[in-house]
């Protein structure tokens, strides 16, 4: 099991069911079968964001090109230092990886490789800013990366939600429509990246705004941490 998959069957235990088969059917849907009647489909919930046409979840990103910048950072060498410096990305979209861009960062990199107490940001370009800060001591390299700051993670948890959540859905119902008269009941069961903990306010919130009919019976949004405190949308 995926980390999404091994939450969705806490949460499903958490309801008292016990007969929970793992992928019934192998590699096809659904994710979970429950008193081998109620198939049951898991996605993760997260923000999404329009590039050239396509949609593309907001932490791929995280995970690629800024991950690579942070090993560019904290690989750079600089010897015969006094103290470090910390560097935070402050980062929003389009941020697409260039030779370009890696090569600007390298510049900067070199240029502010020295010992002052001054704070100075740095733009490599309009959407990638470095904030470099002295550190007063040795953390074991010139340069350390103290955190990122995605500037389009922000918002509304609710209003967040329901912007990302058609799209979500439909993903999964292409996914499941040709195995529908299987079982008698699919369910959706969505993790929740975007707010982390949707209670019962932000839920009444969100049904209180238009839904489209969807495929399945029933579809549940739960939180990571806590999955037992899952709600039924």
């Amino acid at each position: 099991m995926n980390r999404e998959e091994t939450i969705v069957a806490k949460f499903l235990v958490s309801k008292g069911y016990r007969n929970i088969q793992y992928e019934p059917d192998g590699s096809i849907p659904p994710d979970f079968l429950v008193n081998n009647k109620i198939a049951i489909e898991v996605r993760r919930l997260n923000k999404h964001f329009k590039q050239r046409g396509t949609k593309i979840p907001i932490e791929e990103l995280e995970f690629g090109l800024i991950r690579k910048v942070r090993r560019k950072i904290e690989s750079y060498k600089v010897y015969n230092y006094r103290n470090s410096t910390v560097i935070s990305l402050h980062y929003s979209r389009p941020l697409i990886e260039t030779k370009e861009l890696l090569a600007d960062l390298e510049v900067i990199l070199k240029r502010n490789a020295i010992d002052t107490n001054e704070v100075r940001w740095e733009n490599v370009n309009e959407n990638l800013s470095l904030k470099f800060s002295p550190y007063d001591g040795d953390l074991g390299s010139y340069y350390h990366v103290g955190f990122d700051h995605d500037l389009d993670s922000g918002g509304l948890a609710v209003a967040n939600i329901y912007e990302n959540l058609d799209f979500v859905i439909k993903e999964k119902e292409e996914k499941v429509k040709h195995y529908l008269d299987k079982y008698q009941e699919w369910w959706l069961v969505l993790v929740d990246y975007i707010s982390y903990t949707i209670d019962n306010h932000d839920m009444q919130q969100l049904k209180s705004l238009p839904k489209p009919k969807y495929l399945f019976n029933k579809i549940f949004i739960i939180p990571p941490m806590s999955p037992e405190h899952g709600l039924e949308y």
